[in-house]
């Protein structure tokens, strides 16, 4: 999982991202960070690429259904946008490049669906704690234990959890709501 130490691009993506859809009047500095940074994405893993699209498109929704609707009417907010678009779609289409030659020589291994699913997160992965919990891992190996335990521990925690509620609960009271 050597891709893994290229993870630092994220936050500098989506701070970007943030940056450029909550901007009142054009400015270069939330697009070329939300720009480089998903070049930067694009140059550590093609799969990272994927999922950055599929989450920035949760994103974008959830700021639009949370009041960002408004921006759409703004004539800044698509300049920026369509240059962000426009700026990555070179720069990532460049760092994809690799790989689609590669498939185009049959070097890339093709998989069935079946056999991807195997290996990949399910939502419950995220919710059932591991089997090494010094708590609770005992019975949840009883009763839950993956083949695959390793890809299957990606249980997001009780504390972060609690946290979060805490949160959402607080919201109204806060400044940054």
């Amino acid at each position: 999982h050597l891709s893994l130490a290229g993870i630092q691009w994220f936050p500098f993506y989506f701070w970007g991202l943030y940056d450029l859809l909550k901007q009142e009047k054009f400015s270069w500095k939330p697009v070329l960070l939300a720009y480089i940074a998903l070049f930067l994405i694009g140059l550590t893993s093609p799969y990272y690429v994927y999922m950055t699209v599929l989450i920035t498109a949760i994103f974008v929704l959830g700021f639009f259904v949370f009041g960002g609707y408004r921006r759409l009417k703004e004539r800044e907010f698509w300049k920026s946008l369509l240059l962000f678009g426009l700026m990555s779609t070179v720069l990532v289409g460049l760092a994809m490049l690799p790989y689609v030659r590669l498939d185009a020589q049959n070097g890339l291994t093709a998989r069935s669906v079946e056999y991807v699913s195997e290996y990949s997160a399910s939502p419950t992965d995220f919710v059932i704690p591991p089997i090494h919990h010094f708590l609770w891992g005992q019975w949840v190996d009883d009763r839950f234990s993956p083949e695959y335990w390793q890809e299957a521990t990606l249980y997001i925690g009780a504390a972060a959890f609690l946290l979060g509620v805490f949160a959402w609960m607080k919201r109204k009271d806060s400044l940054h709501r």
